[in-house]
């Protein structure tokens, strides 16, 4: 991401770099995960039962590699299983996501055949941020949304012209609870 974004080599997630050193997040198939506590928020809806500090997975979606809902699948599996042999005192209540690919939204540009709608009705969403577009755009665009140039993909294709109509992809928080 750093190349892309700064055009050479170097590291700007140190944060997030760290979390993997320090063994707080781990990659377990396709997706890593992170110890969490839910917040409750007055934006959320809380009627899926959660409540102030509920401990949580948190998942990560790498922007590289293979996508698919099965891999996803095995990867929250693998999770449930880790966790609950390898830190058994983290009684977790399910996992948490902040995503783009998480957004209602993306039923405007993308099939219901798609892997990343498949992966978002795995979720319960509690909180969806219509008009946040940056992460999306960000992820789909490689940041150059606003730069001439000529999308490449279909999802670029069908999200450029939905958002030049004026619609939006947003963001959302779901929750899957184990």
């Amino acid at each position: 991401n750093h190349k892309r974004a700064y055009g050479h080599l170097g590291l700007s997630e140190v944060d997030w770099v760290s979390g993997s050193v320090t063994l707080f997040r781990f990659k377990l198939g396709r997706l890593q995960y992170n110890f969490t506590e839910f917040e409750e928020s007055s934006s959320h809806d809380i009627s899926v039962g959660l409540k102030n500090g509920d401990k949580m997975l948190d998942v990560h979606i790498q922007q590289d590699g293979v996508f698919t809902d099965d891999l996803c699948g095995e990867s929250l599996e693998m999770a449930k299983a880790f966790y609950r042999k390898y830190f058994p005192e983290f009684d977790f209540k399910g996992f948490i996501c902040h995503s783009w690919l998480l957004s209602p939204g993306l039923s405007n540009v993308l099939p219901e055949t798609s892997n990343i709608i498949k992966f978002g009705k795995r979720f319960t969403i509690i909180e969806n941020q219509v008009e946040n577009d940056w992460q999306a755009v960000e992820r789909i665009f490689d940041s150059k949304y606003k730069e001439e140039g000529k999308p490449q993909t279909s999802l670029q294709i069908k999200a450029r012209k939905y958002l030049d109509e004026g619609g939006h992809l947003g963001n959302a928080l779901g929750v899957i609870l184990v």
